[in-house]
C-alpha cells in the first residue's frame, strides 16, 4: 500500500510532435487525517493511490485495452492525467468516486490522450447520480500549436491547413458546443445545468524564453509552475517522450 506521507510522485506526461511538449511533475502533499468524501469507494485507498485506467496508445481501438489515462488519488481528491478512449468508464469501474474529481491534466492533444474529454465534460457533469461531479473542475493542457508550418510535399495534405489548431480551451469549447442540443434537452427536463460551466480550462505554455516552435518543439526548460493546491504541486517542462508513465521520484 502506498500512502502520500512525505512521499513525492512524478508523473511524466508526453509530448505532441508538432507542439511544445509538457512533462508534468506531480508532487503529493503529506496525507491528511480527515476522512474521505462521502461516497468514496470503501475498497479504494483514498489517502494515496495511483490507478492506471488505460494504456492503449492507439488511436485504433483494442478489444482488451482502454485509452491512455491515469488517476492520482491524494487525501480523497482525484487528479486525472490524460483521458483517452473509455477513460470515464474505467474511472467508474476502478471504484473511484466521480464526485472526488478535482482536475484533469492533458499532456498533449493527440486523440489517444484526450478522446474521452467529451465524456467528462458532458456525461459526468451535474446529472443527479453518484457518477457525476457536482462542483466545477479544472482542466489543464497546452495552448494552440498555431497553423501547420511545414510543407508535406506530394501525397497527404494537412487537415484544415489554414485553421488555427485548437488548444485546450478551444477544444473544450468545441466539445461542449457540439452537444448543446443534448444539454438543452436535459436542462429543459430539469436534469442538469449547463455542462459548459462545469469545467474551467487553463492553458499551459512553455515560457517564451525557451523558444518553443514547430521547428523546436522540445526546448530545454527548467521546471515551471502549473498548478498547486492543498494536495499536489504540479510543475511542467518540455520533454520529448510520447508515453504516459507514473514513476516514483
Amino acid at each position: 500500500m502506498c500512502e502520500a506521507r512525505s512521499t513525492d510522485r512524478r508523473a511524466f506526461l508526453g509530448a505532441a510532435a508538432a507542439t511544445s511538449a509538457l512533462a508534468l511533475t506531480v508532487a503529493a502533499a503529506p496525507a491528511a487525517t480527515a476522512s474521505a468524501p462521502a461516497g468514496q469507494s470503501a475498497h479504494r485507498n483514498t489517502r494515496f493511490a495511483v490507478v492506471p485506467l488505460g494504456i492503449q496508445g492507439g488511436p485504433p481501438p483494442a478489444p482488451d485495452r482502454s485509452g491512455i489515462s491515469t488517476a492520482l488519488v491524494v487525501n480523497g481528491r482525484t487528479y486525472l492525467m490524460d483521458c483517452g478512449r473509455a477513460s470515464l468508464t474505467q474511472f467508474v469501474r476502478a471504484g473511484l468516486d466521480v464526485a472526488s474529481l478535482k482536475a484533469i491534466f492533458l499532456s498533449h492533444l493527440h486523440a489517444d490522450h484526450c478522446m474521452d474529454l467529451g465524456s467528462y465534460a458532458v456525461s459526468a457533469a451535474q446529472f443527479p447520480t453518484q457518477y457525476t461531479y457536482k462542483e466545477p473542475i479544472d482542466l489543464y493542457g497546452p495552448g494552440s500549436a498555431g497553423t501547420p508550418a511545414a510543407d508535406l510535399g506530394p501525397g497527404p495534405k494537412w487537415a484544415n491547413p489554414d485553421q488555427q489548431t485548437p488548444g485546450t480551451a478551444e477544444l473544450l469549447r468545441l466539445v461542449t458546443q457540439a452537444f448543446n442540443g443534448s444539454a438543452n434537452f436535459f436542462i429543459a427536463e430539469r436534469f442538469i445545468g449547463n455542462p459548459a460551466e462545469m469545467i474551467r480550462a487553463h492553458e499551459v505554455h512553455v515560457p517564451e524564453a525557451a523558444g518553443a516552435s514547430w521547428s523546436n518543439p522540445h526546448p530545454d526548460t527548467a521546471p515551471f509552475p502549473v498548478m498547486e493546491d492543498e494536495n499536489v504541486r504540479v510543475t511542467g517542462s518540455a520533454w520529448s517522450g510520447l508515453s504516459s508513465t507514473c514513476l516514483p521520484v
